[in-house]
């Protein structure tokens, strides 16, 4: 076993599309984030962002909840979670997105999720977008490593 592999590496980051902690995956996360609240805001009256700071603030900090919160609320209910196959995921979601409501609100921005069922719409939207956007990213990867490919041959 090599001394790298046996090491412990709390965060990876790298180019890697499978690792979550990569780089790539964390600006893929960003954007899908810029983009469903935008879409939400959009499509639903009770979520109110005013401005495109309040719209990238707002990200930035249900990236940072997704990120250093989220992963807390996952582990104490993985039983929840198995038992509803992943339903509680979308609930999770919600509850960050009202956490970073409030959040937002202490410190003055203009961004607001009004209601848990408006929570649970906008925790909808962004995973559909997160899961278009890193499908479009992760074919490109593909795309590539099949003309690489091919042009070894």
């Amino acid at each position: 076993m090599s001394p790298q592999s046996r090491q412990f590496r709390l965060f990876r980051f790298g180019n890697s599309a499978n690792n979550h902690y990569s780089g790539q995956s964390l600006v893929t996360r960003f954007c899908s984030l810029l983009v469903g609240l935008w879409v939400s805001d959009a499509l639903l009256d009770t979520v109110k962002i005013d401005g495109i700071g309040a719209l990238f603030a707002g990200s930035a900090i249900l990236g940072l909840t997704y990120l250093l919160i989220r992963p807390f609320f996952i582990a104490f209910s993985v039983c929840l979670i198995l038992i509803t196959l992943g339903f509680t995921i979308i609930i999770i979601d919600a509850t960050m997105l009202l956490l970073t409501s409030k959040l937002s609100v202490s410190i003055g921005l203009s961004f607001q999720v009004n209601g848990f069922w408006t929570a649970m719409c906008t925790a909808i939207i962004i995973a559909l977008i997160h899961l278009i956007i890193s499908n479009l990213v992760n074919r490109k990867d593909q795309i590539d490593y099949v003309g690489r490919r091919e042009r070894r041959i």
